[in-house]
């Protein structure tokens, strides 16, 4: 809302509506319920001194909650005035003299915050003050060892300043120079050390620590932080009192609204733009920043950027008008194109899929491949594969266990010659089944991973491919397989007889192949040597369709993935490219689309660099109208919350604080797989998930890719893989600038692995798809519900805190 026309009932109803996300605290209500709980259970006390000590612990407790909570909701409310630059003030010691102490530091510290605010707000600097918190921190001085450790004092601050002009060179010199006369005055030699940590860097040291505390859990080491506190010159615009009478509390802080605030940002607005018309006048330029060669000061640049304002979202009902028409337009064309129809998620893909036989105009077969069986169920058109009869399934699970065919497993089985014919009959009848809806059926659903088994032969029988949800992730998922099993494939291969020339000769080549991966450079991609039909079937690795379909069946967990449905061994022998990595081959299998075969593919999360190289001049992109977007999205990038990150104590804590505070209000939670255990879903197996709409999320992580699959699979695009760079790599390689990118209409930094533009537009879209999905997961467009998120990729209409 415009800060103009702010005041007390406006703002306290919008401070109240706003949720405090980046601090996880108790309430004011639970604190003042821990004072009443202490004062009920007087009684219960050693002594009166004990008691009282107690009771004047948690109202301190209680007024550094309310201090926290009021910071921290002025920089939500104002994130579009102010940004929060975080940093560390000591001193370092240049002789034998040990640095600076607390009380000549907060003299400087003072002073120079007095000098940096006067500069804007002239003679009401008393009045007029950028809201701050400063804490203490103590560590050891970076010179000394040993028994000749010293103390060293600093102070952490958090500081809001105006987004309009960057401000830290001018924050930096003065510090500095009050430093340099306050030393002098005292004669302490030592020199100043400012550690700046831009806004989204992680929080470190002590001033971490603290941030922990605040989101410690209720009970839990309750004192620690209040001795670290600066209470008088720590302040949002509110009265700190420290009267510890019980009877004072309720009148301990001041509320946002009783403080004025809209009414001081608005002078701090007024005083900024004088100052902005001062800079912007020739010869009015002030001397802080002449000394520091500074003409004409740049904006700040925050954290997440949004390059593109326009706001061109429509209503949900003319959305869905729209991809009805680009799907009807898709189906009846007269091409063979891979039509990408591209729309956000919760449209109603699967509503269109299944008014297809009301929009199609032309004759022909149609295959609808779907992510899982049960994304299969919500169809009401077409008939899908069938079922495998209970009788069979033991003997699918045997022959995926054993690498082999079904009827291989058959006759492997120690059963009487009666139950193997009676399996035999069960077999029969059910692959004739399922050739039958394979040749016939009008309109036949598989899941996406049984589409990718299928050869080009079989999906030349159709007239068009419909695809719910994105098929190039799956594609691209690596899989593996042991070095041991190809080593033991080798030995099984040269240990069978054979007697024809040609079978001497084919096995010679299998052996010859074989040793291709084992000898290859670990950690580079190679293409895969090629294996005939022949070489296969010496090699004993053929696959049966019906396995492949049973395979789907026995997944627990619903994910089908190519691993479950093809064997390592009989997968790497059909791949495309592969890696060395230890003691494991790392490959991806070569499936061709057909090309005299019209594609639709209906997702919210493509890979286009992928697309791009996989279909070519075929690929035409269709962008459904963007819906508008119901709920309130606001998210904080400050911290990853990534793997790597998460190996970290610190961070873990904070992230399972997290997690526990946001269940405690009744949000489902989106994160890694395993890593807690009350998440509702995981990265990686939200696509097509309904269990959460209309449900309040919390979404914590950064779904970074591996950079060993991330190689493996740029090569199998054909792309130049050798410029993709570890993580430490990429950290060493790169300054500051670099990091900054710019994707889906935002400026923000990010690690990327390699400086080739469509690789680093390839990286980004990974990430984002996992994200995209996981807030899909609420039906943001259709439901008005809240989400927090917390990572590095920057969600498209998120508030950024």
């Amino acid at each position: 809302m415009p800060i103009g026309i702010l005041n007390k009932t406006t703002l306290k109803k919008e401070i109240k509506d706003f949720p405090v996300l980046s601090i996880v605290m108790p309430t004011q209500s639970s604190t003042f319920d821990s004072i009443s709980r202490i004062q009920s259970n007087k009684s219960n006390y050693t002594s009166t001194d004990h008691y009282q000590r107690e009771l004047n612990s948690q109202v301190q407790v209680n007024a550094l909650n309310t201090l926290i909570m009021e910071f921290d909701r002025v920089r939500i409310e104002f994130r579009n005035t102010y940004y929060p630059l975080q940093f560390t003030f000591a001193s370092t010691s240049i002789s034998s003299e040990s640095p600076m102490r607390f009380d000549f530091i907060s003299e400087i510290l003072k002073k120079s915050l007095r000098d940096f605010e006067n500069i804007f707000f002239g003679n009401k600097s008393g009045k007029l003050y950028f809201p701050r918190l400063i804490w203490k921190g103590t560590g050891t001085d970076a010179k000394s060892t040993g028994s000749m450790e010293r103390r060293r004092d600093h102070f952490h601050v958090v500081i809001l300043l105006p987004l309009c002009i960057d401000l830290i060179p001018l924050l930096q010199s003065i510090l500095i120079r009050n430093y340099e006369s306050i030393s002098t005055k005292y004669r302490h030699r030592s020199l100043p050390e400012i550690k700046i940590d831009p806004v989204g860097h992680p929080v470190r040291g002590s001033i971490r620590n603290f941030s922990y505390y605040l989101a410690r859990k209720e009970g839990e080491n309750p004192t620690f932080g209040l001795e670290k506190i600066e209470w008088d010159f720590s302040s949002p615009y509110g009265i700190i009192q420290r009267n510890t009478q019980p009877s004072r509390v309720q009148t301990m802080h001041n509320t946002i609204s009783d403080c004025e605030l809209g009414s001081i940002v608005l002078s701090h607005i007024q005083a900024l733009d004088k100052f902005k018309t001062k800079l912007a006048t020739p010869g009015r330029i002030h001397p802080e920043f002449s000394n520091l060669g500074i003409d004409n000061p740049a904006p700040f640049e925050p954290a997440v950027k949004r390059i593109n304002q326009a706001d061109d979202s429509v209503n949900m009902s003319e959305a869905r008008d729209d991809s009805k028409n680009l799907y009807a337009n898709a189906i009846n064309s007269q091409d063979t194109n891979v039509h990408l129809i591209i729309a956000a998620t919760g449209i109603g893909k699967s509503y269109l899929i299944n008014k297809t036989p009301e929009y199609i105009t032309r004759d022909g077969r149609i295959m609808i491949v779907s992510p899982r069986h049960n994304t299969i169920a919500e169809y009401t058109i077409g008939e899908k594969l069938p079922d495998i009869p209970r009788d069979l399934k033991d003997l699918f699970k045997r022959a995926h266990e054993k690498k082999i065919s079904p009827r291989k497993a058959l006759r492997s089985l120690d059963f009487s010659t009666e139950r193997k014919l009676q399996l035999r009959l069960y077999l029969d009848a059910y692959e004739k089944e399922e050739r039958r809806i394979l040749k016939d059926s009008p309109i036949v659903l598989v899941t996406h991973a049984r589409f990718l088994c299928m050869t080009s032969t079989q999906i030349a029988k159709f007239g068009t491919v419909i695809v719910d949800e994105d098929i190039v992730a799956p594609l691209l998922s690596p899989k593996t397989v042991s070095i041991s099993q190809i080593q033991k494939l080798i030995q099984d291969i040269e240990s069978t007889p054979v007697l024809l020339i040609k079978d001497i000769e084919a096995r010679k080549k299998i052996i010859e192949n074989l040793n291709v991966f084992l000898n290859s450079t670990e950690n580079i991609p190679h293409d895969s040597p090629h294996f005939t039909q022949e070489m296969l079937k010496i090699a004993n690795l053929e696959i049966n369709l019906s396995a492949i379909n049973a395979m789907e069946e026995l997944i627990e967990n619903k994910e089908p993935t190519l691993d479950h449905l093809q064997s390592g061994l009989s997968g790497i022998l059909k791949s495309k490219v592969f890696q060395k990595l230890g003691d494991e081959i790392q490959f991806i299998l070569n499936f061709h689309f057909p090309r005299n075969i019209k594609t639709i593919i209906l997702t919210a999360t493509p890979s286009l660099e992928a697309y791009k190289a996989l279909f070519g001049d075929r690929l035409v992109v269709h962008k459904v109208k963007q819906p508008k977007l119901l709920s309130k999205i606001i998210q904080d990038t400050s911290e990853s919350f990534s793997l790597f990150r998460l190996k970290n104590f610190k961070i873990f804590q904070h992230y399972n604080n997290l997690i526990l505070a946001l269940v405690d209000k009744g949000f489902k939670i989106i994160s890694y797989k395993g890593k807690h255990p009350l998440l509702s879903n995981h990265f990686g197996a939200t696509t097509s998930d309904n269990s959460l709409e209309n449900q309040n999320l919390g979404i914590l992580g950064t779904n970074n890719i591996n950079p060993d699959t991330f190689r493996l699979q740029c090569a199998y695009l054909g792309w130049d893989h050798s410029s993709i760079k570890t993580y430490d790599e990429a950290l060493k390689s790169e300054d500051e600038q670099s990091k900054y990118v710019t994707f889906n209409g935002y400026s923000f930094q990010f690690l990327t692995l390699s400086t080739d533009p469509k690789i680093i537009q390839f990286q980004l879209e990974l990430v984002s798809a996992e994200l995209i999905q996981a807030v899909g997961r609420a039906r943001p467009y259709q439901f008005t519900v809240t989400i927090y998120i917390y990572g590095r990729m920057p969600f498209p209409g998120a508030f950024f805190l």
